[in-house]
Order: C-alpha cells, then sequence, then structure tokens
C-alpha cells in the first residue's frame, strides 16, 4: 500500500472513532423543578402554590446528587432551608414539603447541599402564596382574584387606571373591562378626570353617552343643559339643530328654549318670519308676531 493509500485509510478510521465517540457521549440533562402536586397557576416557568397545601416537587440535577448530600428548599434569601431530600446518586430527586411555615411566602430556592457547599438548581421555580395575601397589592385577595377573573400578578387587569380592589370595592365598575360601562370613556377617566359614573353610560340622562358628550359635542357629561337654554343637550343636536353649548344659537336675543318652548320660532334663524326685525326685537319691543311678516 502507498503512503498516500494509507494515510488516506488511517484519517478514515480516526474519523469513524471521533463519530462513534460523539454518538455514545453522555449529555448532562438540564436542570429544572416541576411541581408533581396541583398548582395554582404556572406562569413563565413559575408555579405558584398555595401556602396551606402540601407540595411535592421533582428536582432535575445537571448531575447526580451524592448520597451524602441532600436536595433542598428555602424560601429564596432566607438562611434555612423548609424541607430537604437525601439524593440517591441520580440527576432526579423527589422533594416534598407537607408544611410551608408561616413565613415562607414568595419565591423559593432549590439547591443541592453537599460537601464542597451548595449549589443553587433553581431561583423562583416555585412560589408560595396564601389565600388571604395579595401579590399585587391591588387590594383584592390573591384567593378571590384566583376564583374569579383578574390576575392575581398584576394589579390593574384592564389597564384602566384602576386597581382591580378600587373597581370592586369602591367603583362598582367591571375590572376585566376597561371602560365598563362601554360608553366612550375608560372607567378612570369618568372617575379621576369627569365625575361621571362609569357604570352608567348616559350619567346625566341628557340622552347622550358620556363619552359622545366629551369626544364629539363638547357639552358637560353631568349637566343634562349644558348651555341651560332651556333645551336639553340631545334635544339640541339631534331634534333642533342649535349649539348645545351657546344659549341663544341663532344670536337673535331670544334663548334656543324660549324660541321653541314660548315663541315657537326658529332658534337657528334670527328673523324667522324674514321681515327684517329680529324674532327678539318682535317679542320685546314692538309686539308682532315673529311667525308672521
Amino acid at each position: 500500500m502507498s503512503a498516500t493509500a494509507l494515510r488516506s485509510a488511517l484519517s478514515f478510521v480516526v474519523a469513524a472513532l471521533v463519530l462513534v465517540g460523539a454518538v455514545g457521549a453522555p449529555v448532562a440533562a438540564a436542570s429544572g423543578v416541576t411541581v408533581t402536586t396541583e398548582t395554582v397557576a404556572t406562569i413563565d416557568g413559575t408555579a405558584y402554590v398555595w401556602q396551606s397545601s402540601p407540595t411535592e416537587m421533582r428536582v432535575q440535577t445537571s448531575q447526580p446528587v451524592s448520597t451524602t448530600a441532600s436536595v433542598c428548599i428555602g424560601a429564596e434569601g432566607g438562611n434555612t432551608s423548609t424541607a430537604c431530600a437525601p439524593g440517591n446518586g441520580t440527576t432526579t430527586t423527589a422533594l416534598s414539603v407537607s408544611n410551608w411555615p408561616a413565613d415562607a411566602t414568595g419565591p423559593q430556592t432549590v439547591y443541592v447541599n453537599g460537601s464542597d457547599g451548595e449549589t443553587v438548581v433553581s431561583k423562583g421555580a416555585v412560589f408560595v402564596m396564601t389565600k388571604g395575601g395579595d401579590v399585587d397589592g391591588d387590594g383584592l385577595t390573591n384567593e378571590a382574584e384566583v376564583n374569579g377573573e383578574t390576575g392575581f400578578r398584576t394589579a390593574d387587569t384592564d389597564g384602566d387606571g384602576l386597581n382591580d380592589g378600587e373597581e370592586v370595592n369602591t367603583h362598582g365598575t367591571d375590572p376585566t373591562e376597561s371602560d365598563s360601562d362601554a360608553d366612550g370613556l375608560g372607567d378612570s377617566l369618568e372617575v379621576s378626570t369627569y365625575n361621571t359614573n362609569p357604570t352608567e353610560a348616559d350619567t346625566d340622562g341628557d340622552g347622550l353617552s358620556d363619552g359622545a358628550e366629551v369626544n364629539q359635542h363638547s357639552t358637560s357629561p353631568v349637566k343634562a343643559d349644558t348651555d341651560d337654554d332651556g333645551l336639553s343637550d340631545a334635544a339640541e343636536i339631534r331634534t333642533y339643530g342649535t349649539n348645545p353649548n351657546k344659549a341663544d344659537t341663532d344670536g337673535d336675543g331670544l334663548t334656543d328654549g324660549e324660541e321653541i318652548n314660548t315663541h315657537e320660532t326658529n332658534p337657528t334663524k334670527a328673523d324667522t318670519d324674514g321681515d327684517n326685525l329680529a324674532d327678539a326685537a318682535e317679542v320685546n319691543e314692538y309686539g308682532t308676531n315673529p311667525n308672521k311678516a
């Protein structure tokens, strides 16, 4: 065999050995914690559990845990462990907590305690909370939020500017709907800016929704007759075509309400009968009929 052929053959053998070695090489398992009992919720890799309920976990480590070492869990930042389980020489260890201590709330750390110190397996994979607590500080208990429709980790579920607790306990609004009465104004705006009723679409009962008054007509959503002319805002807009923000739309000296309710003149035309005398002049000065030229 030539030298060139021999080198090619040896290269093939070496490559084959490398491939065989690569296929057979052990792969370290990913570390992690899996709660095997019922959880309140699992969000972004964190299992939320009730403090009042026992918790069982399966702890996966990247390396086998010696029988002389232990897998433990304790409050994050704490100095003591809540529970420990001896290693069994494998990468999987069962860990259980039958009774969480009263002060064991919040995120928990799972770690291996061995002869060479502590090795953290996971921080925050388990979060302990009480039913009467309030994780998000919104004024509603964790239990109420879990059993309801609001998020127990989000203080303002619908993002309307009012905390869930304020909506439920103070304003009677829906904490999952940013505009509870669907009037075009967000609950927070109604409460904090316009002083309207966030559970009543038409606070002043004038026939226009609060949102329409604020966003379209610039009228007062808490006053049925914004310009005090004797006509409701809705009547001016929908029936008479008058300006709900101007008491005398046509500037003839008679309020829109007087023209409609008393004189039966046109509130959008200063001289209803076209006789060159303003309606107010006919009524107040000459005693003539403003509807008859």
